[in-house]
């Protein structure tokens, strides 16, 4: 029999429907009303349901009347409320649902009336006996922690307002948990008038999520909130985006879709109903069986063993556009006579150090050569071939540097510098910084070397750490930089596309995303087509002790979105790049990890090697991407309205250069939530007869026919060209488009043929 476990806490609700649940075709759920009936309206007011027994004190609580006893046959209403003392009970009966009796000292709202029958317990206990639902009824229970809905089965759901925990228990029948927000209300509200679609959706959540059984319960506690909310956040997001899309998208996310919800599993496991549920965090479900490389300071490894771990290492094979950040700055008593990393945000090692996860290595330190062995076995491993490590500037000692070069061309693995510190910020710096790194580092044979945005020749990758706006202070600087022998890839690290379309730098690195989204991407639409574009990949995201941006690894799920967003953002990316092989207080690692009573997280199911495998399928699938032919479209807007929105949220496009604009500058022109391209002007200026106007190219796939979308204001009128570029100065006009003032506000969708 397994444990009992206490799961995480929801802010918002946790969905239960029966597996034999099917949505209602004829009517949908709706949201509850706004507004409450007005005093005085009784014969306008839903009713819902009646009360068929009564037993001790309970109250009835109508909208805008005072509190009333509950007796025998009183009818209940939309939006009711009854609350029960402690020797109190109620059992209210409902056409077409069931019997559902009122535990003592609970209170209840009732929701509309409609095809979906809604209840809301804010406290204590409910017993539902549904199986006189009728066809096309659904039954859901919300309380603060979770929502349940049944069809044909009987169930109790309990809530504990002191420890924030509900259970809900199965008596007969079995249900499907589903994460927090995902009710059909919510889905129908994100998919608007698409039933086909809302149907395909609520099927599939359906068939993927965890399945409470008969004589099972589970229990919704305070360990795992943010888990189950950040699944439910990524089903809406991707339900959201299925309105407008081809049919091979749709296909794709919905399968994205089941791919989520299988994740819940991890965090709602079905337990023995008669268990009683214990304290402990859940445990970590076992690790899938893998070929761990030996380390070597095992000593009982034998003789050869340090030969056989490099020979097996050096099996893997790598690929040097597959990069990963690496720390080389943690320590430990050990070794360095204290602890450097590790005691970060307030940690106190060895009893705590600033990680939610525990190395499989401990509190390691960079400097322990066995460490350094270790890793770079584990990196191969991986499939990575090149690391990037922080530099801190001339000032540094170079020893320890020097030493991971060495180690690292053993393993036939490249360095590139990520220049931080007081370069990183100052304009100035950066030149003398930039002339002392080519001259101590770039000069080694493996020093990594990427094709920059001047000429094709393959040039000394060196990334700049987050350098600051405003970036026209960098050209200049980066000019003198250009007049090295052997002029450097510059590359920032960053999310800003001015940094390299104002500050000159060759491209743009991103930087670990919390919370990534597709938009979080859209900053490789805005480079130059010749500029550089690293996106990142993070596994996840768990900053010691913070969980606000805390991003779940859904056992790898992550990356692949990550991973497939980052292909779709651009033209080809230069180089991929892993936030991070072993970023610790960040929780970003691929650096294995052990399950640990004093570490709240570990890897799952993948088990603590599981990254490494894991990142070297997301390097296949990133080599072997095969882009599409690319051709350049030119668009003029020229606008008198407020506003107009250009929409390209149905066009897969990259390599976006401003040609020409007036208000608002370019930097303002693009807004990457929306994918819209906006023109606008103050309004008074509109209703005077000012105009606005924008001219932008884009790179998009070669395909015949591409489809766009145009908003515009009340006023005035605004038109679109739409030209293929040839060639330099040389343009093909494929269609013009114009709105006038009397269409709306609605979306006006264009084809453009481009063969």
């Amino acid at each position: 029999m397994k444990r009992c476990l206490v799961y995480g806490t929801l802010l918002a609700t946790l969905a239960v429907l029966l597996l034999s649940c099917a949505p209602d075709e004829s009517e949908r759920e709706t949201e509850l009303p706004p507004v409450p009936p007005a005093a005085g309206s009784e014969q306008t007011i839903d009713l819902v349901g009646e009360v068929a027994f009564v037993e001790g004190s309970a109250r009835r609580i109508r909208p805008d009347h005072d509190a009333t006893d509950v007796v025998l046959g009183d009818a209940v209403a939309a939006l009711d409320r009854i609350e029960t003392d402690d020797d109190g009970s109620v059992e209210v009966t409902s056409e077409g649902v069931g019997r559902l009796l009122i535990r003592p000292s609970t209170t209840v709202i009732f929701g509309p009336a409609g095809s979906t029958f809604q209840m809301n317990l804010r406290e204590g206990g409910i017993l539902v006996r549904a199986g006189g639902l009728a066809s096309g009824r659904s039954l859901e229970i919300a309380t603060p922690t979770l929502q349940a809905g049944v069809r044909g089965t009987e169930f109790e759901v309990t809530h504990d307002p002191e420890s924030d925990t509900s259970i809900v228990s199965v008596v007969e029948g079995s249900v499907v948990i589903l994460p927090p927000g995902v009710r059909t209300s919510t889905l129908s509200a994100a998919l608007g008038d698409e039933p086909e679609l809302l149907d395909r959706v609520r099927s599939t959540l359906q068939e993927t999520g965890v399945v409470l059984r008969e004589g099972e319960e589970i229990v919704i506690g305070p360990n795992q909130r943010e888990e189950l909310e950040e699944v439910a956040g990524s089903i809406l997001e991707i339900v959201r985006s299925l309105p407008g899309a081809s049919p091979e998208s749709v296909e794709a996310r919905i399968e994205e879709l089941g791919a989520l919800n299988r994740s819940t599993a991890q965090f709602l496991e079905p337990t023995g109903a008669q268990e009683q549920p214990s304290t402990e965090p859940p445990p970590s479900a076992p690790p899938i069986a893998q070929s761990e490389p030996p380390t070597p300071s095992d000593p009982s490894i034998g003789v050869g063993a340090a030969e056989r771990a490099y020979v097996e290492a050096m099996s893997y094979s790598v690929d040097r556009r597959i990069a990963a950040m690496y720390y080389p700055w943690y320590r430990n008593p050990e070794t360095d006579s204290l602890y450097v990393g590790w005691d970060d945000w307030g940690a106190d090692p060895p009893a705590t150090w600033a990680s939610d996860f525990e190395p499989m290595l401990g509190l390691y330190s960079s400097n322990d050569p066995d460490v350094r062995e270790q890793h770079m076995q584990w990196i191969r491993r991986a499939g990575i071939g090149t690391i990037v490590v922080p530099w801190f500037g001339p000032g540094e000692d170079s020893s320890e540097l020097v030493e991971l070069f060495d180690l690292a061309a053993r393993y036939e693995v490249d360095i590139a510098l990520r220049v931080e510190g007081d370069a990183s910020e100052r304009p100035s710096l950066l030149p003398r910084w930039i002339d002392y790194l080519l001259r101590e580092f770039a000069t080694r044979p493996n020093y990594a070397h990427l094709r920059s945005s001047v000429d094709a020749d393959t040039r000394p990758l060196v990334f700049v750490f987050s350098p600051p706006a405003p970036f026209d202070r960098w050209f200049d600087r980066l000019e003198t930089v250009r007049t090295q022998p052997e002029y450097p890839a510059l590359v920032a690290a960053g999310f800003d596309p001015l940094a390299v379309t104002e500050g000159g730098f060759d491209g743009l690195a991103l930087l670990a995303i919390p919370r990534a989204t597709e938009s979080s991407y859209a900053s490789g639409r805005l480079l130059p087509p010749a500029a550089l574009f690293v996106p990142s990949l993070t596994p996840g995201f768990a900053r010691y002790a913070e969980v606000e941006n805390r991003t779940l690894r859904f056992g790898g799920l992550q990356m692949d979105r990550q991973v497939a967003w980052a292909l779709n953002s651009s033209a080809p990316p230069a180089m991929l790049l892993l936030t991070s092989f072993n970023r610790w207080d960040e929780g970003t690692q691929i650096e294995p990890a052990v399950e640990s009573d004093r570490a709240p997280l570990d890897y799952g199911s993948l088990g603590p090697l599981g990254y490494l495998d894991k990142m070297r399928e997301t390097a296949r699938e990133f080599l072997e991407w095969n882009p599409a032919p690319r051709t350049r479209l030119r668009f003029v807007v020229r606008s008198t309205s407020d506003f107009a929105e250009l929409r390209l949220d149905r066009v897969s496009w990259g390599g976006a250069v401003i040609v020409e604009a007036t208000d608002p500058p370019a930097s303002e022109f693009f807004n990457p939530d929306t994918n819209m391209f906006v023109s606008e002007q103050p309004l008074q200026r509109a209703e005077e007869g000012g105009s606005v106007s924008h001219t932008f190219e884009i790179s998009v796939p070669v395909a015949e026919v591409f489809e766009f979308g145009l908003v515009k204001g009340g006023l005035g009128t605004t038109s679109v060209e739409v030209y293929r570029v040839e060639e330099v100065g040389v343009l093909t006009l494929l269609r013009e488009f114009e709105r006038g003032e009397t269409l709306g506000l609605d979306v006006t969708w264009f084809e453009v043929q481009v063969q």
